[in-house]
């Protein structure tokens, strides 16, 4: 019973480590060139996952956009966006062929 309550306190503090990895530069003086490489590698960092959730979500809305029953969707309402302007009144546009 004492082994496993051994191991399951030394499997906590190891895994507790693990997480914080991500940089700190809080420890390193303001105006150095130290602090500035260290923000500006942060910085680099979550623009990269930025544009990377950018180009997922991007390739989502374009599967969904192209996908067969949006494209129905858009061919009738470009036949309807041209019966529109070919008509000259109201009662044209209104009329079915």
């Amino acid at each position: 019973m004492k082994l496993i309550k051994y191991t399951l306190i030394l499997i906590f503090f190891y895994s507790s480590n693990v997480v914080s990895t991500e940089k700190d530069c809080s420890g390193i003086d303001k105006l150095s060139n130290e602090y500035a490489k260290c923000i500006s590698d942060l910085t680099k960092k979550k623009a990269n996952k930025l544009k990377e959730n950018a180009i997922k979500k991007g390739n989502e809305v374009k599967e969904k956009i192209t996908s067969d029953k949006n494209k129905k969707k858009l061919s009738n309402f470009k036949n309807k966006l041209k019966k529109f302007g070919e008509s000259k009144t109201g009662s044209d546009f209104f009329k079915k062929k």
